[in-house]
């Protein structure tokens, strides 16, 4: 009877241990699920996953697919949890895609616009290039003309001097 009692207070402290352990474990238990569905993926994605999860048992169940086995399965909530992040993850791509797309078109109007103002400098310099020609042209003719910067009689040598220097300006 002595080992009874001793084998029987034994059992019970150990009893007592795992119902602690279980508590604790399942504490742990719905901690870490409201981590998930609250942090990680969201109530909304929970509650889409778990109406896709019970869409597909009715499914299986209307087509006779494991009838006693749907029965005897209760809803998975890792199996929930697993469809959840596939989703949020599917949209977290998506999401990404978009953005590189966006980045995409972004940068390709930048370079758009860089070479727009390219081509405007490149064409204002011209314009600047032959507006500085004409100029020096016509102060050339004048000069011609006038004699002002041909010293002597204004015979064909100091003609082709000017019409070398009118080449060159051109």
């Amino acid at each position: 009877l002595k080992k009874l009692n001793t084998r029987l207070k034994a059992t019970t402290v150990t009893r007592n241990q795992m119902i602690e352990k279980a508590k604790a474990a399942e504490n742990d238990k719905a901690r870490l699920l409201a981590l998930i569905k609250d942090e990680i993926l969201g109530e909304a994605d929970y509650l889409e996953a778990m109406e896709r999860m019970e869409k597909l048992k009715t499914e299986n169940d209307n087509n006779g697919d494991g009838a006693e086995g749907s029965t005897a399965q209760e809803t998975d909530q890792i199996k929930i949890l697993q469809m959840a992040w596939r989703s949020v993850d599917e949209r977290h791509q998506l999401d990404l895609q978009h953005m590189q797309n966006t980045f995409k078109v972004a940068t390709m109007q930048a370079q758009a616009e860089v070479e727009k103002a390219r081509q405007a400098v490149l064409e204002e310099k011209e314009r600047e290039i032959l507006r500085i020609k004409e100029e020096m042209n016509v102060a050339l003719q004048n000069a011609k003309a006038d004699s002002g910067f041909l010293a002597g009689d204004g015979s064909l040598q100091n003609d082709s001097v000017a019409v070398k220097k009118n080449e060159a300006i051109e």
